[in-house]
């Protein structure tokens, strides 16, 4: 299929196919099954997971967002964003290893009952309550 995408005759598959397909995957992606990813700023991340409340439950201590940097912010953005989307295996995979990553710069308490999706949630709530996001 490489080929197909190179020759410039061709092309205009390409473009049809990407037209045509809800993730704007060419004919490429769509027989290698990949994933399309779109980049774009960090001011432009919008918080389509995020509700108005804070998340439920009793007032929970400052975990550290204030520690995160904005890329691992983004992070976090992102992957709450697209939860839904995932697979559960998947989905269990990646919060998990984003909390690893993350793990020394939070405070977590000793009996910490949040789950891994929470706390990444806290930690989105966190950092726009405090003013973190631009």
């Amino acid at each position: 299929m490489r080929i197909v995408d190179w020759l410039p005759a061709f092309y205009a598959v390409g473009i049809v196919s990407a037209l045509l397909t809800r993730e704007n995957k060419r004919l490429g992606d769509l027989i290698a099954g990949s994933l399309v990813v779109r980049e774009s700023s960090f001011a432009d991340l919008k918080p389509a997971w995020q509700t108005a409340q804070a998340p439920a439950g009793p007032a929970q201590p400052s975990l550290g967002a204030d520690r995160l940097s904005p890329d691992e912010c983004a992070l976090i953005d992102s992957f709450l964003t697209r939860r839904l989307d995932l697979a559960p295996d998947v989905r269990f995979r990646m919060a998990d290893q984003i909390f690893r990553r993350l793990k020394s710069k939070l405070t977590l308490p000793p009996e910490n009952t949040l789950s891994i999706e929470k706390v990444l949630e806290t930690l989105a709530y966190e950092r726009r309550v405090t003013g973190g996001y631009g």
